[in-house]
């Protein structure tokens, strides 16, 4: 509902106050799979229209009102199209953090596994 990210703690506090108590989180998996439920949200100043587009000079999702309103001289893109680009930059971001934990987890291990194997042969 929110569209946002939030770790296992995060989670916990955003569901503490009365207005987000109900809202549902998605894993990243189920997010860079496509999984998640559509949900059609409405612009605030335009209620009866879907907000379908993205503003890149604004940062923001808008309706196509609000398009030649208010953002009629920016860059603008379909919402799809944008958030296709943000899930691959997301899926990539995901492999490289995987990438790194693993080689600094066998890097910890390969000075934990020599430091041991140091310390037994210098007390023989």
């Amino acid at each position: 509902m929110c569209a946002m990210y939030f770790c296992a703690g995060c989670q916990r506090a955003h569901k503490k106050p009365r207005m987000s108590a109900g809202h549902e989180f998605v894993s990243v998996d189920k997010a860079l799979k496509g999984k998640m439920k559509a949900s059609v949200v409405y612009c605030k100043d335009h209620p009866p229209l879907e907000i379908n587009t993205y503003c890149h000079t604004d940062k923001q999702a808008i309706c196509l009102e609000c398009h030649f309103d208010f953002h009629k001289e920016h860059k603008v893109d379909k919402l799809v199209n944008v958030v296709k680009g943000f899930k691959e930059k997301i899926s990539v971001l995901a492999n490289k953090v995987s990438c790194l934990f693993s080689f600094l987890l066998s890097f910890f291990f390969f000075f934990l596994f020599q430091s041991l194997f140091y310390n037994i042969r210098f007390d023989e």
